[in-house]
């Protein structure tokens, strides 16, 4: 393998909390179905959680004041898992690029940046930047281009079987689940820390 894709959410970070403030808002609103809100999120750079509602909701039929208080603790509450910057430099020393592709609201960006972790990618695509969510191939496919790569050099990891194993494979890339804290229902597909 010359490179090996990660997915960012509860493959390399996690949210402590996670009050899920553009879920709650897409359920309210009056324009658009819940997934076709909740895809707009991922998709398109949102600065704030209010010009997303704009968007999405036909009223202002939300507390902002609490969705903004609720979304600053998720933001703060973002950890790196502890093998991540270890297993990262181990694959870097051995000359393996790294990407990430991540299905991210872009007022989430900031928060990923003060860990530290991007500068340890070669690439990093990140759906509100690309206007594609996983599993949709464009996404794959731009992080490959990247690395200057064809798919069958790549390994993807992450924890959602849909979008980081059955995706990837759909464009040719090898792919793994991680199943972070199960130690059960493990198999030649999937691992349980990097």
């Amino acid at each position: 393998m010359q490179a090996v894709i990660f997915d960012l959410f509860n493959t390399l970070v996690f949210l402590q909390t996670d009050s899920r403030p553009f879920y709650r808002l897409a359920k309210k609103s009056t324009k658009m179905s819940v997934r076709h809100a909740l895809q707009l999120s991922l998709t398109r750079n949102y600065p704030t959680l209010q010009e997303y509602a704009l968007d999405v909701c036909a009223e202002e039929s939300f507390d902002q004041t609490s969705l903004e208080k609720h979304l600053l603790h998720d933001l703060a509450s973002l950890k790196l898992y502890d093998d991540v910057v270890p297993e990262l430099n181990a694959l870097k020393s051995r000359g393996v690029m790294l990407g990430l592709v991540s299905n991210i609201a872009s007022i989430y960006i900031p928060s990923v940046e003060r860990t530290g972790l991007m500068s340890l990618f070669d690439s990093v695509v990140f759906s509100c930047d690309a206007g594609y969510i996983k599993p949709e191939p464009e996404i794959y496919y731009s992080a490959l281009d990247e690395l200057g790569l064809k798919p069958s050099d790549a390994l993807f990891v992450g924890d959602n079987f849909r979008a980081d194993v059955k995706g990837p494979r759909g464009v040719g890339m090898h792919a793994i689940q991680i199943k972070r804290g199960k130690r059960t229902n493990l198999n030649n597909d999937s691992i349980a820390r990097l």
